[in-house]
């Protein structure tokens, strides 16, 4: 078989080498750096003929070559910044962006200033609104949204020197269709993505079902809005922009993460003004807000699922007796003796394998009773509870999350100290004494699991460990973490017990905010492992299956921060150092000067005088009659030669032989 030749400039490159064999006696193989660059010879030498022009098609000149195309830019782009003594700022910056050709305008807020801003704003030719007093965080987005007419809005800050490849994909983001485009800021290598702030707006996004923001928000800029999606938003609402963010996606607007500025870097140090709130606490407040906007528009759970609770089971359990169950066995009574110094509570289903080891630990800590409610167990559980000293209430049907702590709680009545625990797996009986000691010897109403001290910073981002800790900074207890009712194991004393009520305690989270904002004393008591020893249920768990689970938990965050909201309001007791009443009238304010500046004459345009009301109109020329046409009378009419001035007739008034065309 004959053998093909190789083609291409490596193997032309490889001939060229291995034919100098018998020219070197010391030739040694090429190495594959040699070979690269021997192709790219061969390729050049390849690609000049097919380079060189034909003699049919002229080449072009070097002018038409880097010549760019000529495109119709649209300025179509309302740059809003508001400043307050940003002059020098603002002087460097304004040029820059006055050279964008997209840039339609720029709008400066210049408010509380005490320097030459507006007169630098102006020198640079930019639109300046002014005013005397501050007008608080964010306010002067709204005002400056409010005078903006283009197309696109881009929203800065006049403390930051801004470059134009950092603000191009906000304006492309619209342009593909986007309605709202966002900073990405921080990001989670980032460390102030454990900020308090970004803990905030991780919440947010949960609670609105955007994951996949992150901690991307409208308070950090810089961010783009289309102009029809401010409409449906409402400008009063840039004023707080975590609510302008939850405005939009809850009508269904497209809100995207498009591209990350640091901000946290190049953000210019200002000194501390002497202010009785702190930027932090404002920003918290206004994700509160925020998520009591939704809170009013879809019910105190944010549309999220109560995961089959049945709560009307509590109801119908009186505190200090005993549940019936559909066999008609009663649990022990309580109300003769007196009440036990440590109860124990455990709810169980299907945990006929764990429950013996989960006795036998809190029975070394002298819990007596043990109540265990068994809500639709079907392996056996209530019997293998009964042989093991347990006191059994059971059901037929599942009571659904954290319910049978509510009806445990009522049966066991008001010990000094209940140890609320589940059947998963046991807990060791050193760890269970920390719990009760808290209670009974420090005089702590509420101990709970202190899971922020071990866990990975990973672990402490997840979406529940997020709601967790954006809770505890809501109630002002930055100190607790991630810790939670949620979590077990944990201790309730007596007057925590009779603060609380029984059917709170089916929701974790609003019990802690009962428990907080009711001045109890809440602390954590020591860490124990229930991420990695909790059992894994994959129709729970599991993200294919929607993360019910999950779900189920930011919504009892969201009834707890309701319940938060109608002791506190909608701030959660955060400040709001915005002056509102003045944010309308200097929104309108805004918008007649810009009615003023659209009306007003240009200077080469003469502006007639006003009439005098008084004068009588001057009438106007009279109009002309339409003059006809006059007829001559017969006798002046006379007949034309038609020959006359002919130059192709002669005198005898034949038709010459000229040819007309020299004519």
């Amino acid at each position: 078989m004959q053998q093909r030749s190789a083609t291409g400039p490596k193997k032309q490159a490889i001939r060229s080498h291995s034919g100098r064999r018998a020219q070197h006696p010391h030739w040694r193989h090429p190495t594959k750096r040699q070979l690269a660059v021997a192709a790219r010879h061969t390729r050049n030498k390849l690609g000049a003929s097919s380079r060189t022009p034909s003699k049919d098609v002229s080449p072009r000149t070097k002018r038409e070559k880097s010549s760019p195309r000529l495109q119709t830019v649209e300025r179509c782009v309302s740059i809003v910044i508001p400043a307050c003594n940003e002059a020098s700022t603002l002087k460097r910056t304004l040029p820059r962006l006055k050279r964008w050709k997209r840039v339609q305008e720029i709008v400066v807020v210049a408010n509380g200033c005490g320097d030459n801003t507006a007169a630098v704003a102006r020198q640079a030719g930019a639109r300046v609104l002014e005013f005397s007093e501050k007008l608080g965080h964010d306010t002067g987005r709204a005002v400056g949204a409010a005078a903006a007419q283009g197309k696109y809005l881009l929203f800065l800050d006049g403390d930051i020197i801004w470059r134009r490849q950092d603000l191009v994909p906000f304006v492309r983001a619209l342009e593909r269709g986007a309605d709202v485009a966002l900073n990405t800021y921080p990001l989670p290598a980032s460390r102030f993505f454990d900020h308090p702030t970004a803990a905030a707006k991780r919440a947010l996004n949960m609670v609105l079902r955007r994951r996949d923001l992150k901690a991307s928000s409208l308070t950090a800029v810089p961010h783009a809005i289309r102009r029809s999606a401010l409409e449906k938003i409402g400008i009063p609402s840039l004023a707080v922009p975590p609510l302008a963010q939850a405005k939009a996606v809850l009508a269904g607007m497209k809100v995207v993460a498009c591209h990350y500025v640091d901000v946290g870097s190049r953000n210019r140090w200002k000194p501390r003004f002497r202010t009785n709130y702190q930027t932090k606490d404002v920003i918290i407040g206004d994700h509160l807000e925020a998520i009591h906007h939704i809170v009013q528009v879809k019910g105190q759970r944010g549309g999220f699922s109560d995961l089959y609770r049945q709560r009307n089971v509590v109801e119908q359990v009186q505190p200090g007796s005993a549940a019936t169950d559909h066999s008609g066995n009663l649990a022990e009574q309580g109300n003769e003796t007196p009440p036990p110094r440590i109860a124990a509570v455990v709810p169980a289903r299907n945990e006929a394998k764990t429950i013996r080891s989960v006795l036998r630990s809190l029975k070394q800590v002298r819990a007596n009773p043990i109540l265990v409610v068994d809500n639709g167990s079907k392996d056996g559980t209530r019997r293998v509870a009964q042989a093991h000293g347990g006191a059994v209430c059971s059901f037929s049907q599942s009571l659904g999350h954290d319910v049978g702590r509510s009806v445990g709680a009522l049966i066991a009545g008001q010990p000094q100290c209940l140890l609320v625990s589940d059947a998963d797996f046991a807990v060791p009986p050193n760890l269970l004494r920390v719990f009760a000691n808290r209670v009974l010897s420090q005089h702590v109403d509420v101990a709970l699991n202190h899971l922020s001290r071990k866990l990975k910073r990973s672990q402490l981002r997840d979406p529940v460990s997020t709601m967790k800790l954006f809770l505890n900074i809501a109630l002002c207890r930055p100190d607790l973490g991630a810790a939670s009712l949620t979590a077990v194991p944990h201790a309730l004393s007596q007057k925590a017990l009779e603060t609380i009520p029984a059917v709170e305690l089916a929701v974790p989270p609003k019990a802690l905010v009962r428990a907080v904002t009711s001045g109890l004393s809440v602390k954590p008591a020591c860490f124990v492992n229930v991420i990695s020893r909790n059992r894994y249920r994959p129709k729970l768990h599991a993200r294919r299956h929607g993360s019910l689970l999950e779900q189920m938990v930011i919504g009892d965050h969201v009834e707890a921060l309701a319940l938060l909201f109608a002791r506190k309001g909608p701030r959660g007791g955060f400040p709001q150092p915005r002056k509102l009443l003045v944010l309308t009238a200097a929104i309108q304010e805004a918008q007649s000067q810009v009615h003023e500046e659209n009306t007003a004459p240009r200077a080469d345009q003469q502006v007639p005088p006003p009439p005098d009301p008084l004068q009588e109109p001057a009438p106007g020329p009279e109009r002309a009659p339409k003059s006809q046409p006059v007829k001559p009378p017969l006798d002046l009419l006379r007949l034309e030669d038609p020959f006359e001035d002919d130059p192709f007739v002669d005198a005898a008034g034949e038709h010459t032989a000229v040819n007309r065309k020299a004519f």
